[in-house]
Formats: C-alpha cells, sequence, structure tokens
C-alpha cells in the first residue's frame, strides 16, 4: 500500500508500561486492538513506528526514529488504543525489511485492514489475526512470506526474462558455477526497476504488495496495480500478529 505516514515526534513520547506489554496503558479489555509480535528469527528487529491517526506512544527508537525493539526469541504485546492507522517497518541489522501495515480506524468497527508491503523493503515476515480466523469466504488471512527467497526461487523457473532480472544482482542473484542455479538472494526496495517489481508481484506472486495499488493513484486496469489490490485485506477482528522468521 505504501501510504505516507507521519513520523511521532519524540516530544509527545509516552513512557511503555512494561517490558512484554507496550503502547497505550491499561487497563485493556479482551477485545482492545492489540498486535502480537513474536520474532522466531536469530536477529534483533527494530520496528519503525508510523502512524495517521490514533496517539501512539514510543519511548524508544530506531534509528532515530520512534520505535521499539524485539529481541531475537522475544514476544511482545503492542496496545495501540482505538483509532490507529499506521505501520510498523521491520529493520534488522540496519537493514529495511517488511512493512506491516494496520488499520483500526477503517470502517466496519471492529474490523482491520491489513498488508504486509515489500515496496521498501523485504524480510521474512507475516501478519494476519492473532487467533489465525480466515478472512470472509474462508480465504487465508496471511499476508507475507514466512520465507521470501523460497518463494521467489518457487517463481523462478516461470520467469521468461532471467537474464534481465539478473542484471540486477541487488534484488536477485543466483548461485551455481554456471550462474544458471537456484536464486541466493531476493531483495526489494523503492528503487528495483519495474521487471523486478513485476517478478515478484506477478511470476512469483508474492502475498505482499511489491508494486503500488490504486491507493497510489496507479491506474486500476494495470495488471500490476490489480495484483496489489488483491493483496489489501480485511478481517473481522482487531487482534492482530505479527510473526518474523
Amino acid at each position: 500500500m505504501a501510504s505516507v505516514y507521519r513520523l511521532t515526534s519524540l516530544a509527545s513520547i509516552i513512557l511503555a508500561v512494561s517490558a512484554v506489554d507496550l503502547g497505550v496503558p491499561g487497563p485493556w479489555g479482551s477485545a482492545d486492538p492489540l498486535v502480537n509480535i513474536h520474532n522466531t528469527g536469530k536477529s534483533e528487529v527494530c520496528y519503525e513506528v508510523e502512524f495517521s491517526s490514533g496517539n501512539f506512544p514510543t519511548p524508544t527508537t530506531c534509528d532515530s526514529r520512534p520505535g521499539f525493539k524485539v529481541a531475537a526469541g522475544q514476544s511482545i504485546t503492542l496496545h495501540t488504543g482505538p483509532g490507529f492507522n499506521g505501520a510498523l517497518t521491520a529493520i534488522t541489522n540496519n537493514i529495511k525489511g517488511a512493512r506491516h501495515e494496520i488499520n483500526f480506524a477503517a470502517s466496519p468497527a471492529g474490523s482491520c485492514w491489513y498488508d504486509v508491503d515489500y515496496q521498501l523493503g523485504m524480510s521474512d515476515s507475516t501478519l494476519g489475526p492473532a487467533d489465525h480466523r480466515p478472512r470472509q469466504g474462508n480465504s487465508p488471512s496471511l499476508s507475507g512470506e514466512q520465507d521470501t527467497l523460497a518463494k521467489a526461487n518457487a517463481g523462478w523457473p516461470h520467469a521468461t526474462n532471467q537474464a534481465q532480472l539478473l542484471q540486477n544482482p541487488k534484488y536477485l542473484q543466483v548461485g551455481g558455477p554456471d550462474g544458471k542455479g537456484q536464486l541466493t538472494h531476493a531483495y526489494m526496495d523503492s528503487e528495483a526497476p519495474e521487471e523486478v517489481v513485476e517478478f515478484f508481484q506477478l511470476t512469483a506472486e508474492f502475498t505482499a504488495y511489491i508494486g503500488p495499488g490504486s491507493v497510489a493513484g496507479q491506474p486500476t486496469q494495470g495488471a500490476m496495480t490489480k495484483a496489489a489490490d488483491l493483496k489489501s485485506w480485511i478481517v473481522d477482528t482487531q487482534q492482530m500478529e505479527i510473526v518474523a522468521y
């Protein structure tokens, strides 16, 4: 989705309430909006916080911007308060990764619009309802990719322009002495050329935003826009879960 959110100013920061419960102070109701975050990976993840509505307290920073750290193996519960509409961007070892867009402010009340966005960075991460309920119509509700490299490799044999794609080693690299093996590296950011974006969004069919959708003003008749728009989902709960792998 890649909407532009304002970054909170440190002047308005409120202290976090404990080591495992962050965000707005309690007491919290059983149906209050929250995001459970589980870092199952081997590296610390710092989540940069952006929001366009709501009042989100973040007493710490990620690279001088408001955010919070989740150690390897750690789980935390983030209490956003009502009306939160924003994003949590994962930063690992100073490399920007998945952007988790969460909108508790949209209609209908008690629901959440959400997606994982790989337009500005890529990492192994998923976002969905904390109780793993399906979306309407019993559709899968997990956005993002647990293993982005494996997902890219699944789509690689179907890419008819491999030579062109491999001219962009920042985003795609292959192994093997002849350069014809499996992909050993897959990444995305805002500078990726169109053919790379198309590979991830259309050929490999990532369950995430790769190219901008119509919310970013793109023509709705384009294949890229249609594919991106299909990745913005709604679920009838405001209890969400991020898992970093």
